[in-house]
């Protein structure tokens, strides 16, 4: 088996913006490009469980929503249009802290 000895950080676009992935030996960390919040923080136990329970593709809206909570209020997304305000993130408190 091949052990993490740094951490893989790879940039996506999501739902309009630019979000950095970054793989360790600890888990998953999700934030938006250019941010100074905190990332999403995924171990890859929470990983595994949280795609064995997904039945289905979340919807775009739904996956846009969870990315403007981790863009600053007031940045416009990169398609131009204006960000909607930050929707309050879920009851599931364990996808911010790692685990």
């Amino acid at each position: 088996m091949q052990k993490f000895t740094r951490n893989l950080t790879r940039e996506i676009t999501l739902a309009g913006e630019r979000l950095a992935l970054t793989l360790s030996e600890e888990g998953l960390q999700v934030r938006a490009v250019g941010t100074r919040r905190p990332p999403l923080q995924l171990s890859w136990g929470a990983a595994l469980v949280a795609a064995s329970r997904t039945t289905s593709e979340p919807s775009q809206d739904e996956v846009a929503s969870v990315v403007q909570t981790m863009v600053p209020t007031g940045r416009k997304m990169e398609s131009g249009s204006p960000a909607p305000a930050p929707a309050a993130v879920g009851a599931d408190s364990t996808a911010n802290t790692p685990s």
